[in-house]
């Protein structure tokens, strides 16, 4: 992929339909985080593995509340 083509924030729908970004850097360095709350849920190396621990009952939190809003906000 060309550089002036490259991605690098791309702003979707996320868990529970929340608004999220994937920030990404050329070298395949990646984040996300959803704007709601500012929560970080995935920080990746430029190989693709994942650095950040996510318990899997943060996402089933996110499918039964509307917002999370009770998480810890890593992101100010």
């Amino acid at each position: 992929m060309e550089k002036e083509d490259f991605v690098y924030v791309e702003q979707t729908k996320g868990v529970n339909g929340l608004d999220k970004v994937i920030l990404r850097e050329v070298r395949d360095f990646s984040a996300e985080v959803y704007l709601y709350g500012g929560h970080v849920t995935s920080w990746k190396n430029e190989h693709g593995e994942e650095l950040l621990f996510v318990s899997n009952k943060v996402f089933a939190f996110f499918r039964k509340m509307p917002s999370v809003s009770a998480l810890i906000t890593l992101c100010y």
